[in-house]
């Protein structure tokens, strides 16, 4: 990418930086959204653009397409909260829901341990294993285009799994669009007459 070597650090905080930024916000309009369109939807179409997104990543041949594509993955990534939401609407028993709530942590530290090994075993295929893949082929074109196509592959997985499988609450959906439209009503009732508008 044309990088100097003492700058890597650098830009490399800044791409996950910018991952993280822009998942903070878009946490708040991916609630709304699955509070008016359900979560099961929220969470698919957030799948959908993390798939794309990683594998346009693994494409970046500059800096600045890097940056761009992560960025968009955080805003995809937003929904991380209905997840938790989803969670707690379908272990309604209290008792149980530590337990459910525990395992989303333990997933996401076994992928901070395992994901970055296989990552790094993955790319730049065409030097770490010239025997399988050409020198002057397509991921010697593109080094970091196989650790991102694999991980948009157990992406994929999810979204089938998720689409096939997921069940929501959707009385809970319901009362919490009542909820959020009985609030709208209440703040607009306790305007000043004079500041209502029809």
């Amino acid at each position: 990418m044309g990088i100097q070597t003492d700058s890597v650090a650098v830009y490399a905080g800044l791409v996950s930086g910018i991952f993280s930024l822009s998942q903070s916000l878009t946490g708040v309009a991916w609630g709304r959204a699955s509070d008016v369109y359900g979560r099961k939807p929220a969470m698919l179409i957030g799948l959908i653009g993390l798939i794309i997104t990683t594998i346009l990543f693994g494409f970046s041949r500059t800096v600045s397409w890097a940056l761009v594509t992560r960025g968009l993955a955080g805003m995809a990534t937003g929904n991380v909260g209905i997840i938790r939401t989803t969670v707690a609407e379908l272990v309604p028993h209290k008792e149980l829901q530590p337990r459910a709530f525990s395992i989303m942590p333990l997933i996401w530290i076994v992928g901070s341990i395992f994901g970055p090994a296989v990552g790094g075993a993955l790319a730049e295929p065409a030097v770490a294993h010239p025997g399988l893949f050409p020198a002057h082929g397509f991921f010697a074109k593109f080094p970091f285009a196989l650790p991102n196509l694999v991980v948009s592959g157990f992406f994929l997985l999810a979204f089938v799994v998720g689409f096939l499988y997921l069940q929501v609450c959707v009385v809970c959906i319901f009362e919490a669009v009542l909820l959020y439209h009985n609030r709208g009503v209440a703040a607009y009732s306790n305007r000043p007459a004079s500041r209502r508008q029809v």
